[in-house]
């Protein structure tokens, strides 16, 4: 079981890491969200909006630092560029979600929990190959998309065995 376990683990070690990140940044987007609306009495768009705020300078931080630290070779400033497109691209679909879905009746909180389903898949896929995608080695081999080198490992494992 626990060979299973560490071979999910070294498979989607990027995947399980952003999931966690991205549980906490909902929940402060949520806090923020909840804050501005019921106490603020701000609109659904403008609390979804300084909620997003919130959970993407928490985001880049935990995801630079944590999820993505061994594609961090690049200048942090274009990474903060790049990250900031991918959240206006993934803040302006959920923020449309969240207009169309409370425009039609839906309770602002159930329509907010699908806008951040939008979020997470534009976010995760985003971050994954523009923001911190490792830069190709062309001589090394291509690995699949989730599958990342456990910290501590060799990059390379050319010449193991893979039974090891």
């Amino acid at each position: 079981m626990k060979a299973f376990i560490l071979k999910i683990w070294h498979k989607f070690r990027s995947f399980i890491l952003y999931a966690i990140i991205g549980c906490f940044n909902t929940l402060l987007d949520f806090l923020v969200f909840t804050g501005a609306h019921e106490l603020l009495h701000l609109s659904p768009e403008i609390s979804h909006v300084l909620g997003y705020v919130a959970g993407f300078i928490s985001g880049f931080v935990l995801n630079r630092n944590i999820t993505f630290r061994k594609e961090n070779s690049a200048n942090v400033f274009m990474q903060v560029f790049k990250f900031l497109i991918v959240n206006l691209l993934s803040l302006g679909s959920s923020t449309l979600v969240l207009h169309l879905l409370t425009g039609a009746g839906l309770n602002e909180y159930i329509a907010k929990i699908l806008a951040q389903i939008v979020v997470t898949l534009i976010n995760f896929l985003g971050y994954r190959f523009f923001v911190f995608r490792k830069d190709k080695d062309p001589a090394s081999t291509e690995a699949t998309p989730l599958e990342e080198n456990v910290p501590g490992e060799p990059e390379s494992t050319e010449g193991e065995d893979e039974n090891d």
